[in-house]
């Protein structure tokens, strides 16, 4: 009886299985590499605005009654961010004569949408007006 030596090898549906495979794993792996990257990238934008958001606060708090209630102005050297701040109800805070104050930074391509926001509570100047008015009538 003769034997026959036959070389075992893949056969085309198992080289095709595993491309497939392998194609599914890679889409898959840049499928969230992509992901990662807008998340990154993401991530990056808000921390530059919320280091925006520190630099103006700790250049309006060195002169509190100065500090822009209801406005909005260019962050400067960034023509892609704008900041706004407006004033928001609080009654309890209102009648302790103090504002809250919110802080937006804006991207100029989506304006409606804050990257950073941060209230702050202050004084209030009509109340501080209104108690200084009522002292001084007192004495």
């Amino acid at each position: 009886m003769p034997h026959h030596n036959r070389v075992r090898g893949l056969t085309l549906i198992e080289v095709l299985g595993a491309l497939v495979l392998l194609s599914t794993l890679l889409v898959g792996i840049l499928a969230a590499k992509g992901r990662l990257v807008r998340q990154l990238a993401r991530a990056e934008h808000k921390s530059q605005a919320l280091q925006m958001a520190d630099t103006l606060l700790t250049q309006w708090w060195e002169h509190p009654a100065q500090f822009p209630r209801a406005a909005s102005g260019p962050i400067d050297g960034r023509e892609d961010r704008t900041w706004r701040t407006t004033v928001v109800a609080n009654d309890t805070l209102t009648k302790l004569g103090a504002q809250q104050v919110r802080l937006d930074i804006l991207d100029t391509d989506n304006p409606d949408h804050a990257l950073v926001t941060v209230d702050v509570v202050l004084t209030d100047p009509a109340a501080v007006s209104v108690r200084s008015a009522a002292t001084r009538a007192s004495e």
